[in-house]
């Protein structure tokens, strides 16, 4: 006889990056990922370097199985990131499926390109975007910001420094598709002007 009780959904965290020297997944529990960095990403200053350019990326795979990125999860990200420019347009992370055509991002860009500096974006159909919450303000520049994406599979939350800073409270569930997990640009996407650290993913 088994004693009654609530079944805890055992959690899993299948990242932990702080890039001290290299990139190692140091989440015990995640063995299997695999770990591709471009040729002209840095890590000075035990931090990923974000320049600008669509080549500074890090792709981050699933070495057997495909649903830790598919998005048909929930899961918790957590990363700190400093913004250095407030002109330059491109992508801080994003998860892409391998026809890019049903994809998950996260958007910078200065307020000269017409949007409010940071943006959930889901492409694919539909396409939706999500901006910062109405008085949220600017986004700092040269200041560390604690983030914290909680994604559900039709919503997300974007948190910085423990302020609610973008809510996708309708989002649509991107279809089951196997995909990478990208820091910085993907492909020809450049990325922003600034860096990425202690990058932590939870699945729930």
């Amino acid at each position: 006889m088994y004693p009654l009780g609530v079944l805890k959904k055992k959690q899993l965290k299948i990242l932990k990056l702080t890039f001290t020297g290299s990139i190692v997944n140091e989440a015990s529990t995640a063995s299997n990922t695999l770990i591709y960095s471009d040729g002209t990403v840095s890590l000075a200053g035990n931090k990923l370097n974000l320049n600008g350019s669509a080549g500074c990326s890090v792709r981050i795979g699933q070495n057997v199985g495909s649903d830790w990125f598919n998005l048909q999860r929930d899961f918790d990200l957590k990363f700190d990131l400093v913004i250095t420019s407030g002109t330059e347009i491109g992508e801080v992370l994003a998860f892409i499926d391998t026809t890019n055509t049903s994809t998950f991002k996260l958007l910078y860009g200065g307020v000269s390109y017409g949007f409010s500096e940071l943006r959930l974006w889901r492409g694919g159909s539909p396409l939706q975007t999500f901006s910062l919450v109405p008085g949220y303000g600017v986004v700092p520049k040269n200041t560390v910001l604690n983030c914290v994406l909680e994604y559900r599979k039709t919503s997300a939350k974007l948190y910085i420094n423990n302020v609610l800073a973008i809510d996708a409270p309708a989002l649509t569930q991107p279809i089951n598709a196997t995909r990478d997990f990208w820091l910085g640009g993907y492909g020809a996407e450049d990325t922003c002007l600034g860096s990425l650290d202690n990058v932590e993913m939870t699945l729930l």
